[in-house]
């Protein structure tokens, strides 16, 4: 990998691990990024004696209103095969939450662990936040009932 991609990756790390520790200081709950660069999820959130694994999105461009206009927040199906290939494998039960950070808010949700229960397309999208280059993507838009807690910034 080269070393402008690795200084983007790690910028891009930073930046979600702050916005979770913000959510810890809200919400009393303790967030420990994922122990290994290639970790299909992005960290573990323990709330009390409960534990998550968590993915976390930065969408600091948009706000709750012009997500919901685009359809709601998105989930790829690559990323969320690769946790649960990875739940499967490690035998894990603990459940699956999606942080999308916002421009006016923060949206959490409880993923649905069956795959079917979305509904798939095929989209052309950005490959990654680094490589701007054009690629099919199986994607869903999330449902706003599967947002179990969103909390506004002041």
């Amino acid at each position: 990998m080269d070393k402008a991609k690795q200084q983007h990756i790690t910028k891009k790390s930073n930046k979600e691990t702050k916005a979770m520790k913000w959510y810890n200081k809200k919400q009393n709950t303790q967030y420990e990024r994922a122990t290994y660069e290639f970790s299909p999820y992005d960290g573990i959130l323990t709330s009390g004696n409960t534990q998550y694994l968590c993915e976390v999105k930065l969408r600091e461009k948009y706000s709750n209103e012009r997500m919901e206009s685009l359809g709601g927040s998105i989930l790829e199906f690559k990323k969320l095969s690769g946790i649960l290939l990875e739940k499967d494998r490690a035998n894990d039960n603990r459940s699956i939450l999606y942080f999308v950070y916002l421009k006016d808010c923060i949206n959490v949700y409880k993923l649905s662990i069956d795959p079917t229960s979305y509904t798939w397309q095929a989209k052309w999208l950005p490959n990654n936040d680094y490589d701007k280059e054009m690629v099919w993507k199986m994607v869903t838009n999330l449902p706003k009932e599967q947002i179990i807690k969103t909390i506004k910034y002041k």
